[in-house]
């Protein structure tokens, strides 16, 4: 049920989900949702940082799920700015080596987990200053 109030602005939609079993509801009751649609610019502004939440979502659970090849593919895939992309790239050579070192059996587990934990690390930063 919408109900048009004066202070809306445009966009601005109330819901009202209360039953009444004595009459019809006047006014507002508890249970009352209001709702602001997101004010676009002409830049595309709300739609970048839609799309910005989509990704850093992905790469948080990549990253929690211990795809780190993967969370870094991610961000490397949004065409970052280069400042950004160089360190996911050197994240990515980190990643690589540790790869390269445990396939070696070079690399006691302890310092794998260190390396590997640090890298993880390092991705979640990265994409918090995005």
């Amino acid at each position: 049920m919408e109900n048009k109030n004066k202070d809306q602005t445009p966009g601005q939609f109330n819901v009202n989900n209360s039953i009444n079993n004595y009459g019809t509801n006047h006014g507002t009751m508890g249970h009352s949702v209001t709702t602001n649609s997101p004010k676009s610019s002409a830049d595309g502004s709300v739609t970048q940082n839609v799309e910005t939440a989509v990704w850093k979502g992905s790469v948080v659970k990549l990253v929690g799920e211990g795809r780190t090849e993967e969370a870094l593919a991610e961000i490397l895939k949004t065409r970052p700015p280069e400042d950004i992309r160089n360190q996911a790239v050197l994240l990515a050579g980190r990643f690589s080596q540790l790869k390269i070192e445990r396939i070696a059996g070079i690399l006691e587990k302890e310092t794998e987990l260190k390396e590997l934990s640090s890298v993880r690390e390092g991705i979640l930063l990265l994409i918090s200053r995005c």
